[in-house]
């Protein structure tokens, strides 16, 4: 990969989407992060990449400068709310989180992802009641009772593909219980946000994200005439800067919460039991101590990021790291080479479960946009930990059982089996 150094700019080639990047995935975060913590690509029309720990909390919490929102989606029903917004018209267009957009596949914009202050922070606060520890909390009963039903219709067999058959199916069907979905709807959801993360951008993704959408919006239309305690509800029972939730708006923000809360716990899971497979040491550690598991999980995600990072548009002209961004301009804020950033944390290139400063990793974000969802995610990954270690505790996963996404802007897996010994089911059900 070549590096040129300009004056005063300095330049990486770079492509997040790229076989070439896929392909050396952890040297090139672990040199991105050490030796180029903001600089300039040419690839997709040009954006800077920022890979430091400090500039990209910098720029995170800097929204009135990098904006996260997207300008021109035909359809968007937040196109007169974004207006109102805005003192003037803007003589660039606002890119949204992805470079390029179209790599998320269907032309719609993710919200509250895609929005700024004070319209990110009104929605963001209709769905944080149900996201609190003390909500989470409420699904601990939930979620185990799903890792026992999960682990049952599989354990006798000595296999279970950790994707579809285990991780993904428990997130999907905890996540659409929130927002109003009975259960066992959870298939077509779970096929959508995993089709996004394999082949992003496709056709196949776009069909799937489309016919998930129009679920939201029956859902909604069902919740406008008869309320219930889930967040399709609460969205139409609330207001954005004063105006009432539309049921185009509210189908969706429940769009965007769909996306954001399946598949990146499940990579983090899969990464874990990966990582666990090939450090048996590691393995017997947490099972015999298992109040190791949640930093263990902390450094999981901070390794092994689940979202290379989200993109912003520069609002105003700014110097960040040494380097003069122009408004207009695309930023990439690195999250996955921050957490590899050797000025935060000592010898980033290994995991260390018992890390004093894991959990101050990117993985769930930065600033205003932080992720929602984290309590959750947290609170699943430990019970599916807990319940692997408990009852299959000798799993293997070989190398050639592992097939990972090609485009690493996601990193998950198409699939990842583990075989383990047959055991003994333990549910009546």
């Amino acid at each position: 990969m070549s590096i040129e150094i300009k004056t005063p700019r300095v330049e990486r080639h770079f492509d997040h989407h790229s076989r070439e990047f896929a392909s050396n995935y952890s040297n090139e975060l672990n040199e991105m992060a050490a030796d180029f913590p903001v600089a300039y690509t040419p690839a997709w029309n040009g954006f800077w990449m920022l890979a430091g720990f400090e500039e990209v909390n910098a720029a995170a919490d800097n929204w009135p400068v990098f904006s996260s929102a997207h300008d021109g989606i035909e359809g968007d029903p937040f196109v007169s709310r974004d207006l109102a917004n805005l003192p003037e018209p803007l003589p660039f267009q606002r890119r949204g989180v992805s470079i390029p957009f179209s790599k998320l596949g269907t032309g719609v914009r993710f919200v509250p992802s895609e929005c700024d202050p004070p319209m990110h922070t009104d929605i963001r606060r209709l769905e944080v009641p149900f996201f609190t520890p003390k909500a989470v909390r409420g699904h601990d009963e939930e979620v185990r009772r799903l890792v026992t039903e999960a682990l049952d219709s599989v354990i006798e067999t000595g296999s279970v593909e950790l994707i579809m058959e285990f991780a993904l199916q428990i997130t999907t069907k905890v996540t659409i219980g929130i927002i109003g979905f009975d259960k066992a709807d959870w298939l077509d959801f779970a096929l959508a946000v995993h089709e996004m993360g394999a082949r992003p951008g496709s056709q196949e993704a776009g069909r799937r994200v489309v016919e998930t959408r129009k679920k939201l919006a029956a859902l909604v239309a069902e919740r406008a005439k008869e309320p219930k305690n889930d967040v399709a509800s609460a969205l139409l029972a609330g207001s954005i800067q004063g105006t009432p939730v539309s049921e185009a708006e509210a189908a969706t923000i429940l769009n965007g919460l769909t996306f954001a809360a399946t598949d990146t716990t499940t990579s983090t899971l899969a990464h874990m039991m990966i990582y666990l497979s090939v450090n048996p040491t590691h393995r017997q550690r947490l099972i015999d101590d298992p109040t190791l598991i949640p930093n263990a999980i902390e450094e999981i995600l901070r390794y092994n990021s689940p979202f290379f990072g989200t993109s912003r548009t520069v609002m105003n002209d700014i110097e960040l790291g040494g380097q003069k961004l122009k408004a207009g301009d695309a930023v990439m804020l690195g999250f996955a080479p921050g957490n590899r950033d050797p000025r935060k944390f000592e010898e980033p290139e290994t995991i260390k479960f018992d890390r004093a400063n894991a959990k101050d990793h990117l993985a769930f974000g930065a600033g205003p946009h932080r992720c929602l969802g984290a309590p959750l995610a947290r609170l699943e990954l430990r019970i599916m930990i807990e319940e692997i270690l408990k009852r299959i505790p000798d799993f293997h996963i070989a190398t050639d059982d592992i097939v990972p996404y090609a485009d690493k802007s996601f990193n998950g897996f198409e699939s990842v089996r583990t075989t383990f010994t047959p055991g003994k089911r333990v549910s009546t059900s």
